[in-house]
């Protein structure tokens, strides 16, 4: 009995050894992220898996150009630790709720990332009704012209910009969560690696269809186009959301024609009606291109699918000749 006993004693003191040991890394809680668009909450869930998952605010076919946060959005903001957005130039809806953050909350503008390759918007008639200044929101703290509003914010469709967007996210994550640095090490590796493959089945994808001209709903798709090499001829618009005057009708039709065009591309977003408008009585077939996944889920898939689904979307259009 006194044997039993002394033994029964050393496994509980084992016990609560191996608890107390565990202690430390069971009572930092993962960091509560929060992301605007899906691209990168796929990214962000990537780098975080076996850790945590990031929440998304824009879903679905909602467009961050015309979003709106609700209460319960704000709030999830409000109670983050980090939050991840791209650019105010393109969701400007965030503007006013970073301002009323608590003050030890991360706030990352994704453009101002490290090792991103950033292209300027760009203008003529080809890409948008007029050549006058853009009205897009003055980011927080910077002087006007800032790389925020100059740059061209749909990075994510270049995947060695997701490289760039991924390694930011990790710094982000190890600074206020060390303990896991390792495990967002590790994750980043792996993501990488994954990217590199990703970007060569692309490339392999498109071959075939570089030399096709095809026009845009609106000036979406630029980091994808040149990274493998497409022959994008125009856009319909710079406002996705209205309906094209018949002005513009009568420049985009024009400009099909000149170019000799195989598709105009719309996006689900947007009223394919606007795309579907300026395709009609011409040779150019109407296709489709969604750079934001919206019927994609929520998870570390979501960005290889995304890019998977654009790449197709070309290749079904721009081959069917």
């Amino acid at each position: 009995m006194h044997v039993r006993a002394r033994g029964k004693l050393r496994r509980i003191c084992l016990i609560l050894a191996l608890v107390l040991v565990a202690a430390p890394a069971a009572a930092a809680d993962p960091p509560r992220v929060v992301v605007t668009l899906k691209p990168v909450q796929s990214l962000a869930a990537a780098v975080m898996a076996g850790v945590g998952r990031p929440e998304l605010l824009v879903r679905g076919t909602a467009s961050p150009t015309s979003f709106s946060l609700r209460p319960a959005e704000v709030r999830m903001m409000n109670s983050a630790t980090i939050v991840v957005f791209v650019s105010e130039s393109l969701e400007g809806f965030v503007v006013r709720a970073l301002e009323n953050l608590p003050q030890d909350t991360r706030v990352v503008e994704l453009v101002a990332a490290d090792g991103l390759r950033l292209l300027p918007h760009r203008l003529g008639p080809h890409w948008v009704e007029d050549d006058g200044p853009r009205t897009s929101p003055r980011p927080l703290g910077t002087d006007p012209g800032a790389e925020d509003l100059d740059s061209d914010p749909y990075i994510w469709l270049d995947p060695q910009n997701a490289r760039a967007i991924a390694s930011a996210l990790v710094d982000e994550l190890s600074d206020v969560d060390p303990g896991r640095a390792l495990t967002y090490a590790r994750n980043l590796q792996a993501l990488e690696n994954r990217l590199v493959q990703l970007d060569q089945e692309i490339a392999k994808t498109m071959e075939g269809v570089k030399a096709a001209p095809f026009l845009v709903l609106h000036d979406a798709f630029q980091y994808f186009e040149r990274r493998y090499g497409l022959s994008a001829a125009g856009a319909v618009t710079r406002r996705p959301d209205a309906r094209p005057s018949p002005r513009r009708v009568s420049q985009v039709r024009a400009r099909i024609a000149e170019a000799g065009a195989v598709c105009v591309f719309g996006e689900p977003q947007y009223p394919q009606a606007h795309a579907k408008m300026v395709s009609d009585g011409t040779p150019a077939k109407l296709g489709q291109l969604d750079a934001l996944g919206a019927s994609l889920p929520e998870t570390a898939e979501a960005y290889p699918l995304l890019l998977r689904g654009v790449a197709e979307g070309f290749k079904a259009c721009l081959g069917a000749r």
